[in-house]
C-alpha cells in the first residue's frame, strides 16, 4: 500500500500535468485571470511544499525528491512559456495574490489538521 504521500504527490503530479497541458494548448489566448489565479496558486504551493519537505526531510527522503523534480520541472515550464506572455494588471496581481492566499489557507489548515490527528 503506497504511503499517503506517495498519494498525494501523485495527484500534484497530474494536476501539474493537466495544468501545462491546458496552459500548452491554449497558449498566449490564456485569460490573464487565470494566469493570475494558476500563478499564486502555484506559488502557494511551493512555499507549503518546501517547508514540508524541510520538516519531513528525514523521514521522506525519496519522496521529498520526487517532488522536487516535479516542481522543478512544472516550475521551469511557468518560466519558460507561461510568465513571458503574462502581463498581469492591478486585478489580476490581486487576483494572484488571493489564490495565493486561499491556496496557503487550505493546505495549512489540511496539513495542521492531519498532523493533530497523527499525534492523538
Amino acid at each position: 500500500m503506497p504511503s499517503p504521500r506517495a498519494i498525494i504527490s501523485a495527484i500534484r503530479t497530474l494536476a501539474y500535468g493537466g495544468i501545462a497541458g491546458f496552459l500548452a494548448v491554449g497558449g498566449a489566448e490564456a485569460r490573464e485571470m487565470l494566469d493570475a489565479v494558476l500563478l499564486g496558486g502555484v506559488l502557494a504551493d511551493y512555499s507549503t511544499w518546501l517547508i514540508r519537505s524541510i520538516l519531513l526531510f528525514p523521514a521522506q527522503v525519496l519522496h521529498g525528491c520526487y517532488d522536487c523534480c516535479v516542481n522543478a520541472l512544472f516550475g521551469w515550464f511557468m518560466w519558460r512559456f507561461v510568465l513571458p506572455e503574462t502581463n498581469l494588471t492591478g486585478q489580476a496581481m490581486g487576483m494572484a495574490f488571493l489564490a495565493f492566499l486561499l491556496v496557503l489557507g487550505i493546505k495549512v489548515a489540511y496539513y495542521g489538521v492531519k498532523f493533530l490527528e497523527e499525534e492523538d
